[in-house]
């Protein structure tokens, strides 16, 4: 029986300008290839898988950190182009 969440919530800071709103995620140990955001109609989620990696020979012992994902959506205000969200 694993004692570990499904997923963790990041946190996040958000920051706001007059042309954009950026979005800043704790995700320690996820690469950008493991991070997908989605954007449907007023929400946006963020979803990151981070891997236990190995180093190169050698064997984790008792490999306590492990893999896991993230996770995390929110409301996006009505004034946002959804057409011009990037990351």
């Amino acid at each position: 029986m694993s004692l570990l969440p499904a997923f963790y919530t990041p946190r996040i800071d958000v920051a706001e300008d007059a042309r954009s709103l950026p979005i800043h995620l704790d995700v320690p140990g996820v690469r950008q290839a493991d991070l997908e955001i989605t954007v449907e109609k007023n929400a946006a989620a963020v979803r990151g898988r981070r891997r236990l990696e190995s180093p190169a020979g050698l064997r984790l012992a008792p490999g306590e950190l492990g893999g896991f994902d993230y996770e995390r959506s929110f409301r996006l205000p009505d004034e946002i182009d959804r057409e011009s969200i990037k990351a």
